[in-house]
């Protein structure tokens, strides 16, 4: 049962967006129950799953996923490349912070936008960003994850320049340049890693085989290059800029991309690459955490600075997320225990007060 509540939560969102945009001319207020009642439907869901005591066990685990629980095989490409999904502690923890947090943006998204042209089309891709925001979090491993990563960046890319507007044209396309070309560090980062491990599923500690030491030069550049490819959508220096030139959407739209879904994936996904890729044993101490820990410092002053200079509300919360989100990272590439839950304590405290200083 539980199995089935994981692939719906993930599943459902995209069907539902699908339909929105194919019956886009339906009444708006048929168009607002259905999508309030998917949103809240999902939510049921997610709230399902993370009250069945078999995947609250893996909180504190060190074990690998499905170990304790059934991983749900969906479709297999080769022995590692695997679309799969089964939740821990991790991942229920970001599930139902984004299915708490997306009925209130539809609330406020239904006034905000009454008056909006090509209203079907909004909130179908914006209903479809719910399910890869889902599948994200449910990912049992990092091809998984990548897949939903992108889908993620396709979703959200017509929802940047949905006001068609010259500035929004422009801001949509810097967008989809700098997440394309983060995903291609990442996208280079899991072949690497398909190289030196013997399966792609996450498992606290890390997944790299023992061989994998006598290459630690080659793996700690990757390491350093995937992360910064996941650093795209947190929005870490040098490539925040895509943020700022995004407040041009609709204000549920930035709000979606500040606190809920975009940034707070590429901070999740950076997590999963820290603890559950890598494993703190490879990588603490090593150039690579001392690095990333200085570029986030720069970022958190950097993003601080800005916004207090900044006139412009929305820009100026753009760079206050900037800052934000390099504290998420820099408490999780400190690779400790208690850095790693101060990373997933402040990512749920922005995500609610951000959105909150949207709405």
């Amino acid at each position: 049962m539980t199995d089935i509540l994981i692939l719906f939560a993930v599943f459902f969102p995209l069907i539902t967006g699908i339909i929105l945009i194919i019956f886009s001319g339906m009444g708006e207020k048929t168009r607002n129950i259905l999508t309030l009642s998917a949103s809240l439907i999902n939510l049921a869901a997610v709230l399902t799953v993370s009250l069945s005591s078999p995947y609250l066990a893996l909180t504190s685990g060190g074990s690998a996923f499905g170990e304790t629980s059934g991983m749900i095989k969906l479709l297999q490409f080769s022995d590692k490349l695997i679309l799969q999904f089964c939740p821990d502690g991790m991942s229920i923890l970001f599930a139902l912070l984004v299915s708490i947090l997306w009925p209130f943006s539809l609330l406020y998204a239904y006034e905000y936008m009454e008056d909006s042209e090509r209203k079907g089309h909004f909130y179908g891709f914006f209903m479809m960003t719910l399910g890869a925001v889902i599948g994200i979090a449910f990912s049992a491993d990092l091809f998984s994850m990548y897949i939903f990563y992108e889908l993620l960046t396709l979703f959200t890319f017509p929802l940047v320049m949905h006001d068609m507007s010259d500035a929004a044209m422009r801001a949509g396309v810097k967008y989809l340049v700098y997440m394309l070309g983060g995903a291609a560090f990442a996208f280079v980062g899991m072949i690497v890693v398909m190289n030196y491990s013997d399966s792609l599923v996450f498992a606290r500690g890390g997944i790299l085989n023992p061989s994998a030491s006598g290459s630690s030069v080659l793996l700690l550049w990757v390491f350093f290059v995937t992360f910064m490819g996941f650093g795209v959508k947190a929005a870490m220096m040098p490539f925040s800029k895509w943020l700022i030139d995004a407040a041009v959407a609709p204000m549920p739209v930035t709000g979606l991309l500040h606190a809920v879904a975009v940034v707070k994936a590429g901070a999740f996904a950076s997590i999963r690459l820290i603890y559950y890729v890598y494993g703190t044993d490879f990588l603490k101490g090593k150039w690579p955490q001392y690095v990333l820990i200085i570029l986030s410092v720069i970022t958190v002053l950097f993003g601080s600075i800005m916004a207090v200079k900044e006139l412009h509300l929305k820009r100026r919360l753009a760079y206050s997320t900037i800052s934000n989100l390099s504290y998420v990272l820099f408490a999780a590439l400190i690779m400790t225990p208690d850095g790693m839950e101060a990373s997933l304590t402040h990512l749920v405290m922005h995500a609610v007060t951000k959105i909150g200083l949207f709405f």
